[in-house]
């Protein structure tokens, strides 16, 4: 049995060696966490204080940036960030900040580098999907270039008129083509965007042989836009297939078109 004089001797020198113990983190309001932090930094050696900035700001902020940025200011700032109550920190010493910071570095290290591979992964693939979607396109214009129009004019409305426009065109591709879609564009010189821009399907009776020349005339309700359409003179009236379906039920787009937008992100995709 523990005599008195050992009880009382434990009851001094328990709270005494308490007390002789390392500073810790107090983390039970803003200002014992500022108040604490200061007092564990300036317990370690001066080598170790940058590492300890360093921990504090992993294990508050979980971001290896956050961390560096809240690690600079406390060297470069005469206001240094403040961490405020982070319940984790509580009661931690300053080595025990120190390796649980080591810890959590290498966590954050090998996440980043996952990361990383998963963006280059995501970049791999949207640039083959990029290149995949250029050589559909060639392939399809290739085929598109070959349905030639080689006239194509375009008769406003009148009072005894519907507008219209009459095409010829000439089939360069090996199929017959049983239905083709055209972009109408009117351009202005010295304007950048297209005065007007619309669509049109035409189905020829009996199709369009492959070779053949078919010479057809559009027209269109005199009350939509395209009864309001007015060439100017200098304007240039431009029709271009975009869509060729052909008897094999195949269908040829332009639609599927690689854009310039397209073209600049996989430049830039590639130079990454």
């Amino acid at each position: 049995m523990m005599s008195w004089f050992t009880r009382v001797l434990a009851g001094t020198t328990l709270p005494l060696l308490l007390a002789c113990g390392p500073p810790r983190l107090d983390m039970s309001s803003p200002q014992a966490s500022a108040a604490s932090v200061e007092r564990v930094r300036s317990s370690l050696p001066a080598s170790q204080r940058p590492d300890f900035d360093q921990a504090l700001g992993l294990i508050a902020y979980r971001n290896l940036e956050d961390a560096e940025l809240f690690a600079r200011s406390r060297v470069e700032s005469s206001r240094p960030f403040e961490i405020g109550v982070v319940p984790e920190l509580d009661g931690l010493s300053g080595r025990e900040v120190l390796e649980t910071g080591r810890r959590l570095h290498i966590e954050l290290s090998l996440t980043a580098v996952e990361g990383q591979r998963q963006r280059r992964e995501s970049q791999r693939r949207e640039i083959d999907r990029l290149e995949a979607r250029r050589s559909s396109a060639e392939s399809a214009q290739q085929h598109l270039d070959a349905f030639e129009v080689t006239h194509a004019a375009f008769s406003p409305a009148t009072a005894e008129a519907r507008p219209r426009i009459d095409l010829v065109v000439t089939n360069g591709t090996s199929s017959t083509i049983e239905r083709a879609r055209f972009l109408v564009r009117l351009e202005v010189p010295g304007r950048m965007e297209a005065a007007f821009e619309g669509q049109f399907d035409y189905r020829p009776t009996e199709g369009l042989a492959a070779g053949a020349v078919g010479a057809w005339t559009i027209e269109f309700n005199r009350y939509d836009r395209w009864g309001s359409l007015e060439p100017s003179p200098g304007s240039r009236f431009a029709v271009t297939p975009i869509r060729l379906d052909t008897d094999e039920g195949r269908s040829l787009f332009r639609s599927h078109r690689f854009s310039e937008r397209d073209a600049r992100k996989l430049e830039r995709l590639r130079g990454n």
